[in-house]
């Protein structure tokens, strides 16, 4: 099998392309299912040419969509969104994930019979993250998603795209990395076994690697430490149960992974600044 190119250049071509195209359609992933793989980056696709069959979560569904060029979404560090690669159909497309320390940047060139990586393909990741400008309109995307303003985060995709561009024709490039497979493999255990109180120690157990690894990987991919990362993970399985269940708290705290009651409810209180009662009230 063919790998990537590597080039900037080459990149950069369609990335302008993809900034002087009048994208009417534009759609957002912020929402992630109940179990299973997500990036845990911020992500800018463009689809340039072609069609593009995709999966992703919306009010706790899995939806499936053909998005026709030219098009582009943005999927939250939150989100889930996945490509259908037995359904895919010829497409020529850009994405960029926004990591802690580079910006990955590919474009892929589909010919609807042989997968990726080809000789067409462009693959380039930068010796540093997204510049402050870019890190800052992320924040604003969230925080306009919390208020419910997603048609803003729509109209300010392209200025997400000018910004990437930016940092990218200012990059130097930074060795290719190596497939993050054993991350994407703690991170979807973790998020798969949430109704289990593991431990640092216990994950590198499992994974055969030393717990000081273990914080590495978690530090160096989704910017957090691990204890903080499970109980994000622990207090998202928790939010489903309070909307979806007539569980009581007792019962939640022990699904969700809690010692106790009282520990699940003063941790749901610190990161959503309400009660679990209040939220499943008012949610």
């Amino acid at each position: 099998m063919s790998t990537f190119r590597v080039s900037l250049e080459d990149l950069l071509a369609f990335s302008h392309q993809a900034a002087n195209m009048t994208i009417p359609q534009r759609l957002l992933f912020f929402e992630s299912g109940e179990a299973g793989w997500i990036h845990y980056v911020p992500r800018l696709l463009v689809i340039l040419e072609g069609q593009r069959e995709i999966r992703y979560i919306q009010e706790g569904r899995e939806l499936f969509q053909t998005i026709e060029a030219p098009a582009i979404f943005y999927c939250a560090k939150s989100g889930y969104l996945l490509g259908i690669k037995d359904a895919q159909l010829p497409n020529k497309s850009l994405s960029f994930s926004f990591y802690p320390t580079y910006i990955r940047a590919m474009m892929v060139d589909y010919d609807g019979i042989t997968p990726p990586p080809t000789e067409r393909d462009v693959y380039y990741h930068t010796s540093k993250p997204l510049s402050l400008p870019g890190v800052k309109l992320l924040e604003l995307f969230d925080a306009l998603h919390e208020a419910n303003s997603d048609e803003n985060v729509k109209q300010l995709l392209p200025l997400l795209l000018e910004l990437t561009i930016r940092d990218l024709e200012s990059s130097s490039s930074a060795p290719v990395l190596k497939v993050r497979k054993l991350w994407d493999e703690i991170n979807t255990f973790l998020r798969e076994h949430r109704e289990e109180n593991l431990s640092r120690d216990d994950i590198a157990k499992l994974f055969r690697i030393s717990p000081v690894y273990v914080s590495e990987l978690c530090r160096k991919y989704s910017n957090d430490n691990f204890s903080h990362l499970k109980l994000k993970y622990q207090l998202e399985h928790a939010r489903n149960l309070l909307l979806n269940t007539r569980l009581n708290l007792e019962e939640i705290a022990e699904r969700s992974g809690f010692s106790s009651a009282n520990y699940f409810i003063r941790r749901f209180k610190v990161e959503y600044g309400t009660t679990p009662h209040v939220f499943r009230s008012f949610g």
